[in-house]
């Protein structure tokens, strides 16, 4: 066969699959890719001095029957939910404090020490335009949200950086790929089986593992307390602090066992819930 007939040939290969583009922790991230867009119902970008009501607020005027409208519906009208922080100062009377912070370890301790500034429209605007694909973790569009009414999309390990909670020598270290991420009834990389959260809770509780698993059925108070914690903080919920999810019990799992959570994964699952409070 001829060098032209091989090319021609060639050609007309079927081409497989483009693959996602892969987002490395110093690659810059993405404002408004054709990937994610947001519609909003007005052109003008600047707010007034003070709206009369924040739904008017510019930020937050999706078009409405979006996703990200829909989303502002639910969160409206929900309290900020302002810092809380663990009081060490109390758990150094009780003479706990040496165990909780060997179970929190250093990682959860700065996340759950967060004391940042907060603005209500900004919230809103996060949590209601927050996207998280669990299924992904290295391409640029894991994590989406908009924040000042600019569009960023991001991997994992980008978020992770942009949280704080890690730098980008940690993210490229193995571990953060291969630790823990959540909690799945399917059969998921780096993620606890159903199984796993039975067989952990009946070690810590007293009642069978269900849907209806509540805090005061854990035998040990730590880590009651440390649950509530969790419950008002991190994996916050509009109500209901008293209930364990599978969230707070991947995280109890982790703390026990003594095995590395990803907590850029457990924070992004967070804000992608919709059942929960306020918080940034």
């Amino acid at each position: 066969m001829s060098g032209a007939e091989s090319s021609r040939a060639a050609g007309k290969r079927k081409r497989g699959p483009v693959p996602r583009p892969r987002g490395e922790p110093g690659s810059p991230v993405q404002f408004q890719r054709e990937e994610r867009t947001i519609s909003y119902s007005d052109v003008e970008r600047v707010p007034s001095i003070r709206p009369r009501r924040i739904r008017e607020h510019t930020l937050l005027s999706f078009d409405l029957g979006t996703f990200e409208s829909q989303r502002l519906d639910r969160f409206i009208s929900l309290e900020l939910l302002h810092h809380r922080n663990i009081d060490w100062e109390l758990l150094d009377q009780l003479g706990q404090r040496d165990r909780i912070e060997r179970l929190l370890g250093p990682r959860w301790t700065t996340v759950l020490a967060c004391d940042w500034p907060q603005y209500k429209e900004l919230a809103l605007e996060f949590h209601s335009t927050f996207m998280y694909d669990d299924s992904e973790f290295d391409s640029m569009d894991a994590v989406s949200f908009a924040l000042g009414r600019r569009v960023y999309e991001m991997s994992i390990p980008q978020f992770a950086v942009a949280t704080g909670f890690y730098t980008e020598e940690e993210v490229m270290l193995p571990r953060f790929t291969t630790c823990l991420r959540g909690a799945s009834k399917k059969n998921r990389e780096c993620c606890l089986s159903e199984a796993d959260l039975s067989d952990f809770w009946a070690t810590i509780a007293d009642s069978p593992f269900s849907t209806s698993m509540v805090e005061s059925e854990i035998r040990d108070p730590v880590l009651r307390y440390i649950h509530r914690v969790l419950a008002c903080t991190v994996i916050g919920r509009y109500s209901g602090e008293e209930k364990v999810n599978w969230m707070d019990l991947f995280c109890l799992y982790c703390m026990v066992r003594g095995r590395e959570a990803n907590v850029a994964c457990v924070m992004a699952q967070s804000f992608a819930r919709e059942s929960k409070r306020l918080m940034l």
